[in-house]
């Protein structure tokens, strides 16, 4: 056996003597009892020449294993099994050249420690300006985006000065109310605000979002609520049944101290950027809630549920699972399976991330359909809920009555017909498109050259 002290802790098995004869391992086994990690691992192998009770045997192939095992148990690393092919004959020497290859290839290749962001990266200027680039991209017609856009270069220094000094103080918000679908509170960050949390997260969601679970499908590009349904549609087709999730008032229930450790435990270890985080996590927050309307806001929340996350793939070995946001999709053949998932993950959100689920959590059968993301789907195709198209109609009476502008019907209408393609309702909505136009055409008022 042979060890190698790096730093970071890394332990090369390579040949001994010291199985007991298990199994007629032959020569090249070895016994590793309570390393460094308090684990027992008995691996052997015996190439083909190797002689069992004084014969020589050959099996046809004459190659052999080598097992090299590379333990990484600091923070980033993950553990290594890799077997190598070997000849029949080989010496010290040689395992030594395999090892050193293998070493090479594994920092060579980029298989190393996890990156993590740094603070400069986020007050680089450059950062700067694509992140106030991308915030008033489509309001650079209102006023404060105008004047801001007027001294961009002046704005943008101020900013960068203050992440640097770390003078930085948040603004206040401008709260509203929505009432579609349901009714919410909206805290608008003001402008320079805005333009500090998109340059945070343009450098933080790069580490973040290829770490999150794969079937989590909020605010994640490429992604989004289609991709969702269409994943939950797959799922219905190979299972019977569903356990759908939902937890209570997320937002307003989310902690921001275990948050932070979420941060610290998984994603960022720079104490400058936690400080950044902090100071826009406790605007106008007594410890508990993070604001819907701000962006690091829907970065948290996948951060934050990504815990649970894995407490789901891990914990229960669900293989079949679906997230939005703070809703959630498992599928099972086993209805008595679902009710213990439900049991432990209510016990499991509520001790650990001090979050409960709703009463809308139910279990169902996917034949008779399931609501999710406003989509009814079922195992061979999906439309859209019944209550969403009404308000897409009520939408259409409220701007023939002129309750509200063009604008806010073409975007309403554009959001709609995002929603229905790829559904069977698709087909429903054109024909409300051509109802909208034939009004376009007769009222003449309405018509732009």
């Amino acid at each position: 056996m042979a060890y190698l002290p790096f730093s970071s802790g890394m332990s090369a098995l390579i040949c001994g003597n010291n199985w007991d004869d298990g199994v007629h391992c032959g020569p090249r086994t070895v016994n590793l009892n309570n390393n460094p990690w308090n684990v027992n691992v008995n691996i052997g192998a015996r190439l083909a020449c190797d002689k069992i009770n004084g014969q020589e045997k050959a099996y046809g192939i004459n190659y052999g294993f080598v097992v090299v095992i590379h333990f990484f148990f600091v923070s980033g690393y993950p553990p290594l099994a890799t077997i190598f092919l070997l000849p029949k004959v080989v010496n010290r020497m040689g395992y030594a050249l395999i090892l050193f290859f293998f070493v090479l290839c594994y920092h060579v290749l980029g298989l190393k420690k996890m990156e993590k962001p740094i603070y400069s990266e986020i007050y680089d200027f450059e950062n700067l300006y694509q992140a106030a680039h991308e915030t008033i991209r489509d309001k650079r017609y209102y006023p404060k985006e105008l004047r801001f856009s007027n001294n961009l270069e002046e704005n943008l220094i101020e900013l960068q000065n203050m992440l640097i000094w770390h003078s930085y103080v948040p603004g206040n918000y401008y709260k509203f109310w929505v009432y579609d679908p349901k009714k919410r509170l909206i805290c608008a960050p003001e402008l320079k605000d805005r333009v500090i949390q998109t340059a945070l997260c343009r450098v933080i969601e790069r580490y973040i979002n290829p770490r999150l679970d794969y079937d989590s499908y909020a605010c994640i590009p490429e992604k989004g609520t289609l991709a969702a349904a269409n994943r939950a549609a797959l799922f219905a087709n190979k299972y019977t049944y569903f356990l759908y999730l939902d937890i209570e008032h997320f937002f307003d229930n989310v902690p921001i101290f275990p948050l932070e450790e979420v941060y610290r435990k998984r994603f960022i270890d720079d104490s400058e950027i936690m400080w950044l985080l902090h100071t826009i996590f406790m605007n106008d927050c007594n410890g508990i809630g993070i604001k819907k309307g701000c962006r690091t806001s829907q970065l948290s929340a996948n951060v934050y549920l990504n815990e649970i996350d894995h407490f789901i793939r891990h914990g229960l070995n669900v293989k079949a699972f679906v997230r939005y946001m703070d809703d959630s999709l498992i599928f099972s053949n086993s209805e008595e399976f679902l009710r213990e998932c439900r049991e432990k993950l209510s016990r499991f959100t509520k001790e650990n991330y001090f979050l409960k689920y709703n009463n809308k959590s139910c279990i169902g059968k996917t034949s008779h359909g399931i609501n999710f993301l406003g989509f009814k789907i079922l195992p061979k195709y999906k439309v859209v809920r019944k209550n969403t198209l009404n308000r897409s109609a009520e939408n259409f009476k409220a701007w023939q009555k002129e309750k509200i502008d063009d604008i806010s019907f073409y975007r309403s209408t554009a959001s709609r017909i995002g929603h229905c393609e790829g559904t069977s309702s698709y087909k429903w909505y054109c024909d409300y498109l051509l109802k909208a136009l034939k009004f376009v055409l007769i009222d003449k008022d309405k018509v732009y050259n």
